[in-house]
């Protein structure tokens, strides 16, 4: 893929005002899910480990108001914070092809992964795209 390519790709993962990428996990009602989320964020980064992944800062949120999560990917010093959804000119000016080919491998298969949950009323944004063997 170009890198124009990449940046379309990884556009559905960036949220107007957040710092980074995010997966948000909306749920009908309350779910235990908080632990499981991290270990799974944890195992897919673990698989994917260079110097760029090892780089970002991640967390797993969850709303006090709704019974909603979200995992977040960013990099504190490289990521703009108050651009609207969908921009990624910040992605663009800081990250090389490869770095934005290994956050769209790794935000696809965490995607997967967290749809493979098989959790009933689960709605993710962005919605998952047909997962292969990824969400193994």
């Amino acid at each position: 893929m170009t890198k124009t390519e990449l940046l379309r790709a990884l556009a559905r993962f960036k949220q107007e005002r957040i710092r980074g990428l995010l997966i948000e996990i909306e749920l009908e009602e309350k779910v235990e899910l908080y632990e499981t989320l991290r270990q799974l964020v944890a195992e897919t980064i673990a698989a994917h480990r260079s110097a760029f992944v090892d780089s970002l800062d991640w967390e797993v949120g969850d709303s006090r108001f709704k019974p909603d999560f979200l995992v977040h990917l960013f990099h504190d010093e490289l990521h703009d914070k108050h651009l609207g959804a969908g921009d990624v000119s910040d992605l663009a000016r800081w990250h090389t092809e490869a770095e934005l080919a290994e956050f769209l491998e790794l935000m696809t298969t965490l995607l997967c992964r967290i749809a493979a949950l098989g959790i009933e009323g689960m709605r993710l944004n962005p919605a998952p795209t047909p997962c292969s063997e990824r969400a193994t």
